[in-house]
């Protein structure tokens, strides 16, 4: 099966200029065909020896990070009554800004989702997420695993930074190919830029507009047309759309 497009996330074509963010770090976006990489391999045993992560579980864990867009801090945190497969709902819960939100997922990944539960509920305990020792799946545990699986595949940076890929990317890379399918399908970014921050739990809207600034030069005029300075309208001035996420309380059905 091909996981990227029962995944239902649409993909850009090309592999988008890198923007430094606020803080000076430029996050990666990886390309495609890494992406596939890295999903192929992790459902394969690796040649490490005892993995504490199985093959099965490595690969939905990044399935979903890339899917949904959500932190791994939010996964590792997941239950199985937090997914809920007839309405097609996971609860996300922040530990850190002690919040919760409600996301759909498509229907493809529903059923990849029913698959893994089936798999990982022969067992015992109650999270999404163990190692092979059915103990719960630590952040360490899992940075270790990705770290092997990047040695493994020969994923690493091109574009002349020395940091090595990181795992949170995957939460870069979903946010910036949902912006570049939207360009593509020529959709009004001042709507889905705050239905994507909401999906992904963002404590500013202007996450939306950092994620477009790190797509590829040829989206750049998308950009200037959702800019105050050119007189256009911007969404943030919107008040019926403010207010619209301002009722969300943490249960949001975009359109993703």
């Amino acid at each position: 099966m091909n996981v990227l497009k029962a995944s239902a996330v649409p993909l850009g074509r090309k592999n988008p200029q890198k923007r430094a963010t606020s803080h000076g770090f430029v996050p990666y976006v990886y390309k495609k065909s890494e992406v596939t990489t890295l999903l192929d391999v992790a459902g394969h045993e690796t040649a490490w020896p005892n993995p504490k992560i199985e093959s099965t579980t490595f690969r939905m864990i990044l399935l979903l990070l890339y899917a949904t867009g959500a932190s791994q801090a939010e996964l590792l945190t997941l239950k199985r009554q937090d997914v809920q497969l007839g309405t097609r709902m996971i609860l996300l819960r922040n530990a850190q800004y002690k919040t919760s939100r409600h996301i759909p997922v498509s229907g493809a990944l529903r059923n990849l989702i029913a698959e893994y539960m089936v798999w990982r509920f022969a067992r015992i305990g109650d999270c999404m997420f163990i190692t092979s020792n059915e103990r719960r799946l630590s952040t360490s545990d899992l940075l270790r695993r990705f770290k092997i699986l990047c040695r493994e595949t020969g994923v690493s940076r091109t574009d002349g930074h020395t940091a090595r890929p990181r795992l949170s990317d995957f939460r870069h890379t979903f946010a910036v190919h949902r912006i570049t399918t939207w360009i593509e399908q020529g959709l009004d970014l001042n709507v889905t830029l705050p239905a994507l921050a909401a999906y992904m739990g963002s404590a500013s809207l202007l996450s939306g507009e950092r994620y477009l600034r790190m797509t590829p030069e040829r989206f750049r005029k998308h950009l200037d047309s959702l800019s105050p300075a050119q007189g256009k309208t911007h969404w943030k001035d919107d008040s019926e759309l403010m207010t619209l996420l301002g009722t969300f309380n943490g249960r949001v059905r975009p359109t993703l």
